[in-house]
């Protein structure tokens, strides 16, 4: 067992972030979804049209996400954190943010995104403040910068921008699945280095 308690501090902080396998499904409607848009997949562009598919997607999604959930729950116990609400108030704040930024670009017609460069930076801080555990992320913040400038968006920026559009997307779903694999590994290494255990089943050993 572990007796260092900084160790111990930031595998709980991190817990919920690292249960990679969780982001699988997720990413992979992500992926889904975006190669429906570009080749057309599925048919007709309709709500009506797709209907059938996306909910038989969303289904399978949300199947195989609580199926992990359980495992998760399982294998390496539940951690409940304090300060959910604040955790959503700062969600809230980042989204505003993003937007205005996003704003600010398209009025000004910036060559660069401050949406996503801003969101790229706030992930990079928190990947340094957490890098022991989730420096991974310092990957997924590199794309949001470089996908802020490039491909550039042209006139007008809220029009058709496929090649925009199809690097974001598989970029953006690629980075996520190989985040959720990494991320898992993490969590499997942590618990494998500090055996952390709790009566009320908060923590328990991946072993």
């Amino acid at each position: 067992m572990s007796h260092d308690p900084q160790a111990i501090r930031r595998l709980t902080q991190s817990y919920r972030y690292l249960r990679g396998y969780e982001q699988l499904p997720v990413a992979l409607f992500w992926l889904a979804q975006v190669t429906k848009k570009v080749t057309g997949w599925g048919g007709s562009a309709t709500l009506i049209g797709n209907l059938p598919l996306d909910a038989g997607l969303i289904a399978a999604t949300l199947v195989s996400f609580y199926a992990i959930k359980r495992y998760y729950d399982r294998r390496f116990g539940v951690v409940k954190t304090a300060g959910g609400a604040a955790g959503c108030a700062m969600a809230a704040v980042v989204f505003i943010g993003f937007i205005a930024l996003q704003t600010v670009s398209v009025a000004a017609r910036l060559p660069v995104q401050l949406g996503f460069l801003g969101l790229g930076l706030a992930l990079a801080i928190y990947a340094l403040r957490r890098f022991k555990l989730e420096g991974q992320r310092l990957f997924a913040a590199a794309f949001l910068m470089i996908i802020s400038v490039w491909p550039p968006v042209a006139d007008p920026p809220w029009g058709e921008q496929e090649l925009w559009y199809s690097v974001f997307g598989f970029g953006f779903g690629a980075i996520w699945i190989v985040m959720g694999i990494w991320d898992h590994r993490t969590l499997v290494k942590a618990f494998e280095r500090a055996r952390v255990a709790d009566t009320g089943g908060v923590l328990s050993s991946s072993r």
